[in-house]
């Protein structure tokens, strides 16, 4: 698995695809006396970490199409594990797989049926599986705005508590990592205080931490660093003559700038998914 990136690189694309039988857990972990696969759930989830650990490093070599039909579908059958471990994984790299199939303008539609069966699942574990998949895809602005964002939102209203909880967390990891560009969007803030609002022990234990001034109206002081302050923020906004909306929109760029000035990365080398409107900064330049 580890070699198999440098040997189908080159190769055909007809013979690509008939390396998938290397890496299809159906054919790995298949039963060798009846040819079934009633002993995939036994297997030893660190040869399923292998596997679907090794799909980041080979799934870029095909087209979107196979990615889609054939790469992605080997990844839903380990978000469907017995062990937790294994889940949590394949979850990420199967948001990987689609954050890349966005950025390459693959068809949005099947993207959104594919997420929206995962949130919107009768079982527990898939919905579970959709909020783990968000700690990647929020990591990709567009795809947040353009199509989690709506479905993230519903998922914060589950009924059952253990979901919440689930969103809970993986919201307040988010607003705590100025890495990722959604940190202080106005939609996960809220998301944050509608939780809270519900006054379950559990999400107030893990949102104790945020600050968040969510309107003009409302605000939650509990002690962390990240603050929105309204009286900074209409300070900026008449001193740059720009919206609240915005201003809302340039600081996630900033901040990442900021971030790769700060730790020597290369800033003219970057690129930001991140579109906003021309300033007089864009006409001088």
């Amino acid at each position: 698995l580890r070699n198999l990136p440098k040997i189908i690189k080159n190769v055909d694309k007809s013979i690509k695809e008939k390396y998938f039988k290397y890496i299809d857990p159906v054919v790995l972990f298949q039963s060798k006396e009846d040819n079934k696969v009633r002993n995939f759930k036994f297997t030893n989830w660190r040869n399923k970490l292998d596997v679907v650990e090794s799909v980041l490093c080979y799934f870029n070599l095909y087209d979107n199409d196979v990615i889609y039909s054939s790469i992605l579908p080997q990844c839903i059958i380990f978000t469907l594990d017995n062990f937790y471990k294994v889940r949590s994984v394949s979850a990420k790299v199967l948001a990987n797989l689609i954050s890349y199939l966005y950025n390459t303008n693959y068809n949005k539609e099947k993207l959104v049926t594919l997420l929206k069966t995962f949130a919107f699942s009768k079982k527990f574990h898939n919905r579970i599986s959709f909020i783990k998949m968000c700690k990647v895809l929020l990591m990709n602005y567009a795809l947040y705005k353009e199509i989690v964002f709506d479905i993230l939102n519903e998922v914060s209203n589950d009924k059952n508590v253990s979901v919440r909880i689930s969103c809970a967390k993986m919201l307040s990891k988010i607003i705590k990592n100025d890495k990722c560009p959604c940190y202080n969007d106005k939609g996960i803030l809220n998301m944050c205080h509608r939780l809270k609002k519900s006054n379950i022990k559990s999400i107030n234990d893990i949102l104790n931490d945020i600050i968040l001034v969510i309107d003009n109206d409302e605000s939650i002081d509990t002690g962390n660093e990240l603050k929105v302050f309204k009286g900074e923020m209409t300070y900026i906004t008449e001193e740059f003559k720009i919206d609240i909306d915005s201003l809302q929109n340039y600081l996630p760029i900033l901040v990442n700038y900021r971030n790769l000035c700060a730790h020597e990365d290369i800033c003219y080398n970057n690129r930001t998914q991140i579109s906003i409107e021309n300033t007089k900064y864009h006409n001088l330049l």
